[in-house]
């Protein structure tokens, strides 16, 4: 887990989940995704199942976590949900259309109408307007709370915001990844879309229409350059400030990396750029940045030539790195 490592290490929440699963030591989010996924192999081996497809995987962790999920679709369908959810919102304190008028993309209530040893809950989805893409992926989030303990027992209901930052809420998020882009069934199609496709964004895309349409091109990236089997960090740039920059500041606003991500054996190479990373203005992304996603361009590029604002070197790496511009998303490979 790439993310605030040492800080996931600190947090009391997380320790106290670790101490009941007895893991200690560093690393405990890889720990705990482990644990969890762990969780969900044994519940397919025990009802002898081999999911064909990860609608197969999302419906045995739904059984296993006693998660069902309703979707709000349209403005009829908040109506009718807040409708029939009004008691449990009620006991909880929440107005439905309220926190998601927010940043509130899903909340979850308990049954507690159903079994004691085996509570139920209910997730409730925001999948309006642009919350669509990452409907999909808070789907497989709340579930994915339920494969760690809750030590303090209190959890009756909660919300999921756009923004996680909290250390516990990494973990879940790594949780999800790994349970909803289930490896088994990811790996096989992805190394075979890296066969077929001439760039590695094109066999991304080709992935996940295959496996998994209707989520995030960003929820969907992150679990597939996890599983790339070579050095790769994943750009997504726009035009941006340095932080704590008005907008627009002279000599601040450029292209910059706002999202990246990057597996172990990238960082390991040294092609690995940072958040907010400045776009040098000889770099092909210039040109290959806000193109049309069907003309994905692969370009070398000297990554020993990218510095800091300050002037510093960000790479000693002297091969040739190929960048494959698509859209506002990019890739940095090693060449040859």
């Amino acid at each position: 887990m790439k993310k605030g490592g040492a800080d996931i290490d600190r947090d009391p929440e997380v320790q106290r989940i670790a101490r009941v699963l007895n893991i200690g030591g560093p690393n405990l989010g890889e720990k705990l995704a482990k644990s969890a996924v762990d969780m969900v192999a044994r519940q397919m081996e025990r009802f002898d199942i081999v999911p064909a497809c990860l609608e197969d995987v999302h419906r045995v962790v739904l059984d296993l976590t006693g998660v069902k999920v309703e979707r709000v679709e349209n403005d009829n369908d908040l109506a009718r949900i807040s409708k029939k959810y009004a008691a449990k919102q009620a006991a909880a304190g929440v107005q439905l259309e309220f926190e998601f008028a927010r940043n509130t993309e899903a909340v979850v209530f308990r049954d507690d109408g159903g079994d004691a040893r085996r509570p139920a809950f209910t997730a409730l989805v925001d999948s309006r307007g642009e919350r669509e893409w990452r409907a999909w992926f808070a789907e497989r989030h709340e579930p994915a709370h339920l494969l760690i303990p809750d030590p303090s027992g209190k959890v009756a209901w909660r919300r999921t915001t756009t923004e996680r930052p909290e250390p516990l809420e990494q973990v879940v998020d790594s949780i999800a990844a790994r349970v909803g882009f289930w490896e088994p069934v990811v790996r096989p199609a992805l190394e075979l879309a890296l066969r077929q496709e001439k760039s590695v964004l094109a066999a991304f895309e080709r992935a996940r229409v295959e496996l998994a349409p209707r989520a995030s091109r960003e929820s969907s990236y992150r679990a597939f350059v996890r599983l790339a089997p070579f050095p790769l960090t994943l750009l997504r740039t726009s035009l941006g400030c340095r932080r704590g920059d008005p907008d627009n500041a002279e000599g601040s606003c450029c292209l910059r990396a706002t999202t990246v991500i990057w597996n172990e054996a990238a960082e390991r190479a040294g092609i690995v750029v940072w958040p907010n990373f400045r776009i040098p203005v000889h770099s092909v992304l210039q040109e290959t940045n806000g193109a049309p996603v069907r003309k994905a361009q692969a370009r070398l590029d000297d990554l020993a030539s990218w510095r800091t604002e300050r002037g510093r070197a960000i790479s000693q790496c002297s091969l040739g790195v190929l960048v494959t511009g698509l859209g506002a998303w990019a890739t940095i490979e090693l060449a040859g």
